[in-house]
């Protein structure tokens, strides 16, 4: 179970062997882009010693996605969170938003309705049934403090 969830392409695992041979292994495990939540990983050699067939079994792993505070996958489709402030949305023409795939720069539009996110087409979750779209949700917050002067000067301007 990978904390980053969606974005974590290789995670480390720890487990220990505990029917005959007790021991500590760290493996890498890298997870394909297309592993969907509930599908399993089958890890071969990495599992518990047969005694009969004098050869490891494999260990298999059931993947479990995580959402996080800026990702969430629904379907398909993966939707990202991207908070601003009341002047980014004003000056800025693009915004950055993170991805699995890298950041994306995308336009930010003339009318912005923050009740409904932005859509990137087949930008979203990929996986043998199809690809999903890619969601951006805005949020305006109002997390910068200006003095008196510098709000009567953006008034002015805004006239």
């Amino acid at each position: 179970q990978a904390e980053d969830g969606i974005r974590d392409s290789e995670t480390w695992l720890e487990f220990r062997r505990v029917l005959f041979r007790s021991t500590d292994e760290k493996i890498q495990v890298s997870i394909p882009n297309n592993v969907d939540n509930g599908d399993f990983l089958r890890l071969a050699n990495k599992g518990d010693y047969s005694t009969k067939a004098k050869t490891y079994g494999d260990l298999i792993l059931k993947v479990n996605l995580l959402n996080d505070e800026k990702f969430q996958k629904m379907g398909l489709d993966l939707i990202y969170t991207k908070t601003i402030n009341p002047l980014e949305l004003i000056i800025e023409k693009n915004i950055e938003v993170e991805h699995p795939e890298g950041n994306l720069s995308i336009k930010i539009p003339d009318k912005v309705n923050t009740d409904k996110p932005l859509r990137i087409l087949n930008k979203g979750f990929k996986t043998n049934n199809g690809i999903g779209n890619f969601y951006i949700k805005i949020i305006v917050e109002k997390s910068i403090n200006l003095d008196d002067s510098k709000i009567q000067k953006i008034k002015n301007i805004l006239k």
